[in-house]
């Protein structure tokens, strides 16, 4: 009965609108009075420990890195480069926009800083050549998912806390499905613009002097992502360091570009503090969730559920991915790393499923979410940007949704795409 209450508080909560964080709360306290034998003392002390972690503060400094590096011109010089590379290739601006995701995805981690920062940029430069707002807004929401999937990537900071695995793993896990959902999103854009169902104007030709001198004007930048990434991964520090390293790498390149002032700074920690509490909030109160559906034997009770229901591996997974789609539609990803991994863990352990496999599965499947209404966070940032309604924002992504849920079925179906460098590198 008490599981009961605590389900359709937390539900009822939800559906009023109520912050996540402070839904679960809620339920948690009225589980704790319909139980009346464990004492309310108990939340404080799981929300104190919950966020007393050293990698938890890689959290607020790759933010903080994000933001940095938005404020002080490193995402232009990105863009430039990319158009060096990708802008005489049919799709133009399109495949320019989804090489600058990926590169930026190398040192921000945060969708919202890619679609905010990197967005403003493309979908002005999109619409000045031509290209339709609807298609523009399109792939710069669909190109923002790449961010927290190739590393490094806060959202699997948070995982990788939750279900005490090696963050340095599931960044390494994450780096191959990321790069194939760029090129998955590359060749759709080139579908599009070759059977003309999308306007895509050539405006730019390939020259080896402009490649030349975008590179070099994007080079200090570009290293950003090698030092990171590098860092972590020749042992030299911890992901928690690295991040460290990356905001003073962030504050020296706007020194370096002269584009940092004591007005950007200030901006940039206050945005940086007001995102870093919602996500270390959640992270607590999840805590609190996770150890009262520890103990009603939640995760248990649905994994004796689904093999009831059919023995068979594949279709497991499969029921895993579309409750992962289905979640990502009504809550951000963070929340709903917080809310499913506890669960997800046993389940996926029952049918024999590596642990950082499922982690970036999860990722990539919630993901996807941030595009679809009615929670989807980048269909209302990146309509703004592009001055269209969000129903028109969401018609025009329909058709990249595709690719990206063909990349979830391969990252869940072929383990090596995700195991492959962990097991090479850090095995």
């Amino acid at each position: 009965m008490a599981l009961i209450i605590l389900i359709c508080l937390f539900l009822g909560f939800m559906m009023l609108s109520c912050p996540i964080a402070l839904a679960m709360g809620i339920a948690v306290m009225g589980y704790l009075f319909m139980e009346g034998n464990v004492p309310l003392l108990l939340i404080p002390k799981h929300l104190a420990v919950a966020v007393n972690s050293f990698t938890l503060l890689a959290v607020p400094l790759f933010i903080l890195a994000a933001e940095i590096m938005n404020h002080v011109g490193v995402t232009d010089r990105i863009f430039r480069f990319a158009l060096s590379i990708v802008g005489s290739v049919r799709g133009g601006l399109g495949h320019v926009n989804v090489l600058a995701s990926m590169i930026f995805a190398g040192m921000s981690g945060c969708a919202t800083a890619d679609a905010a920062g990197l967005g403003t940029i493309e979908i002005k430069a999109m619409c000045k050549a031509g290209y339709d707002p609807e298609f523009s807004a399109a792939i710069t929401a669909a190109s923002s998912t790449i961010g927290p999937i190739i590393p490094p990537s806060i959202i699997m900071v948070v995982y990788a806390v939750i279900a005490e695995e090696s963050i340095g793993q599931m960044f390494l896990g994450g780096l191959v499905p990321g790069v194939l959902m760029g090129l998955f999103l590359m060749a759709t854009i080139y579908l599009f613009s070759w059977m003309g169902w999308a306007k895509c104007p050539i405006g730019h030709h390939f020259h080896f002097r402009e490649l030349f001198s975008s590179f070099r004007q994007a080079f200090l930048s570009l290293l950003a992502p090698v030092i990171i990434l590098g860092s972590i991964f020749f042992g030299i520090t911890t992901p928690t360091e690295s991040a460290a390293v990356a905001v003073l790498y962030a504050v020296f390149l706007g020194v370096y570009y002269r584009t940092l002032t004591v007005r950007l700074l200030i901006q940039a920690f206050t945005e940086t503090s007001a995102l870093s509490a919602v996500v270390l909030f959640l992270i607590a109160s999840s805590k609190v969730l996770g150890w009262v559906i520890t103990l009603e034997k939640v995760p248990e009770l649905v994994f004796t559920t689904l093999y009831q229901f059919t023995h068979n591996k594949a279709l497991i997974v499969l029921i895993i991915d579309i409750a992962i789609l289905f979640l990502g539609c009504f809550m951000s990803a963070t929340a709903g790393v917080v809310i499913v991994t506890p669960i997800l863990l046993e389940v996926a352990s029952g049918v024999g499923m590596n642990m950082i496999h499922l982690g970036v599965m999860l990722v990539v499947g919630l993901l996807i979410g941030i595009n679809t209404p009615p929670v989807g966070i980048c269909l209302y940032v990146v309509s703004d940007v592009a001055n269209i309604s969000v129903d028109q924002m969401f018609r025009a992504i329909l058709p990249f949704l595709i690719p990206l849920i063909g990349i979830l079925l391969l990252v869940s179906y072929i383990p090596s795409l995700t195991l492959f460098l962990p097991n090479l590198l850090m095995n």
